[in-house]
């Protein structure tokens, strides 16, 4: 199997998370080996080479151990798609009150656009909200696009409708 494409700014992201998780900074590549059942030269990769694991569920058990040692409401699908995509999505850190109003917001264009795709709001999880809200959060910073936009809407319409 052929080493995974290195994905620009990947370690320091990942270490940023480890950091906030504080998980040990000394012998970091060891503990992360055993913790993870790799080598300290496979996680140093993931750590400095920007080289994210190449098994995906991997990857989800890494980032739910750390967000759980985060103190907060940290969303273990928003920190996986900040550790891809950096600063072209929402910070996954973020306090969710010091966004609340653009939250509200995303979610009254997320309601409404469900009745148009026959979708019951009330009946998605508290994950697909979330990750909704977190969708069309980062479409409009990464598309630089008001709340209000058509754009919005149609986004909105279509991540319902993949559901």
């Amino acid at each position: 199997m052929s080493s995974p494409s290195a994905v620009p700014g990947f370690s320091e992201r990942l270490s940023t998370l480890l950091d906030k998780a504080n998980f040990p900074s000394q012998n970091r590549f060891s503990e992360g080996a055993r913790r993870y059942s790799t080598t300290p030269s496979t996680f140093r990769s993931w750590c400095l080479e920007d080289r994210p694991p190449r098994e995906f569920n991997l990857l989800q058990k890494i980032i739910h151990d750390q967000c759980e040692n985060i103190e907060g409401d940290v969303s273990p699908v928003a920190v996986i798609g900040w550790l891809y995509a950096g600063p072209a999505v929402c910070d996954p850190f973020e306090d969710a009150n010091s966004n609340y109003l653009e939250i509200l917001k995303a979610g009254n264009v997320l309601e409404k656009a469900s009745k148009s795709v026959g979708v019951d709001f009330d009946l998605l999880s508290e994950d697909q909200v979330k990750s909704l809200v977190l969708g069309v959060q980062t479409e409009i910073k990464r598309r630089d696009l008001s709340i209000r936009s058509p754009e919005i809407t149609k986004f909105a319409e279509y991540s319902l409708s993949t559901l």
